[in-house]
């Protein structure tokens, strides 16, 4: 799960994501060697640059406020440090000045990026200049050779941040138009499939109203509804802007049973949908369809030598260690032998097998299957 959401980071949100992960490794790392050192006063630093991390992390990053969330961090790391060289004085802790920067350069644009630097190097100045004043013995402050070389190590950075802009912007705008062009192309090929699946579809249709006999007709259907549950998700895909190999479970699950349930010959099925949202991609997606597909087709051809109302409950659920899919109608008359030897059946256990899922049959007061995924 973790990998899938950082694989789908932009360039900006993955190193500002490893920045807030490695600032709060770090100062965890920190608080524990502090309070093992009994430097208290750092503990406290300590403690209020994780917190504080913490809680930019949780409001900002994870609401995709890009920006805002480094300017947050940089200003964070900057006072933190402020409070380190009060608390000790001007020493070894100023090289750590130098690399606070790079939050901006990496995840900012060149107006947000202008301002916060003039403002930073404005505060830092402040405080090397009251402890110029204040301790005349200063090791760092008074020594020609330190101050030039902790200038000049400034100065490369910024002279990476004009870089940055200058060059590597220019790759990355390179590599978005080129990334947003194979994206159309991909749309197009998801909107033909798309089109190829339905023209496929109507011509199952059409033979479906030949002089056939009745066992041909319903094979011809769940057909139709098997290649309409493909170029449905081929139709959310293409439509879809976020993503083009990825969707949504919960979205294609409603569509696809509201597209079963609007396309079967029965009235009033009273439908009951809890799906734990998840992105998936489209091959684990057909496979989902094919299974949900089969149940919903199952329950609606046995509900016909049925005299009650059609009920069924479809649910998704995350479980300690992966995902359960139970899905349920009030069918009663079912014959379990007889299930497990159908087409439907094969098909529901070849698409769990592509997930390495095991399926469970249930008949009590309903029939049920409990679908349990170890990972998806």
């Amino acid at each position: 799960m973790l990998n899938q959401k950082i694989k789908r980071l932009n360039y900006k949100k993955l190193f500002l994501f490893g920045a807030y992960n490695a600032v709060m490794i770090i100062s965890t790392i920190a608080l524990i060697m502090d309070y093992f050192f009994k430097n208290y006063y750092d503990i406290v630093i300590d403690f209020i640059f994780l917190i504080a991390t913490f809680i930019a992390y949780k409001l900002l990053f994870k609401k995709d406020d890009v920006q805002k969330a480094a300017v947050v961090l940089f200003w964070i790391a900057s006072f933190i440090v402020a409070l380190l060289l009060i608390a000790h004085g001007v020493d070894f802790d100023i090289v750590f000045t130098v690399l606070i920067p790079i939050i901006l350069f990496i995840s900012a644009n060149q107006r947000v990026v202008i301002i916060n630097l003039a403002l930073y190097y404005l505060f830092f100045s402040f405080i090397f200049l009251f402890f110029y004043i204040k301790d005349p013995h200063n090791l760092f402050l008074h020594n020609s050779s330190y101050m030039l070389t902790l200038t000049i190590c400034h100065m490369y950075i910024i002279a990476f941040g004009i870089f940055y802009f200058m060059a590597i912007n220019e790759s990355i705008r390179r590599l978005e138009v080129t990334t947003k062009a194979q994206a159309t192309l991909l749309r197009e090929v998801h909107h033909r499939v798309k089109n190829n699946l339905n023209l496929v579809s109507s011509i199952l249709g059409l033979q479906s109203k030949k002089n056939i006999d009745d066992s041909c007709k319903v094979i011809l259907k769940n057909n139709q509804n098997r290649l309409a549950s493909m170029a449905l998700l081929h139709e959310i895909l293409y439509t879809q802007d976020d993503s083009i190999d990825h969707t949504s479970l919960k979205l294609y699950v409603h569509r696809l049973t509201k597209y079963l349930i609007d396309s079967s010959s029965l009235e009033n099925i009273d439908l009951k949908c809890k799906i734990y949202n998840i992105n998936l991609d489209i091959n684990s997606l057909v496979q989902f369809g094919i299974m949900l597909n089969e149940m919903i087709t199952n329950s609606i051809k046995h509900h016909k030598q049925s005299e009650h109302n059609l009920k069924i409950a479809i649910e998704f659920k995350r479980l300690e260690n992966g995902y359960l899919l139970r899905y349920c109608d009030n069918n009663k008359n079912i014959d379990i032998k007889k299930l497990k030897e159908g087409f439907g059946y094969n098909l529901i256990k070849l698409a769990a097998l592509y997930f390495k899922a095991e399926i469970k049959l249930q008949i009590n007061d309903i029939f049920c299957y409990y679908i349990i995924f170890k990972k998806l």
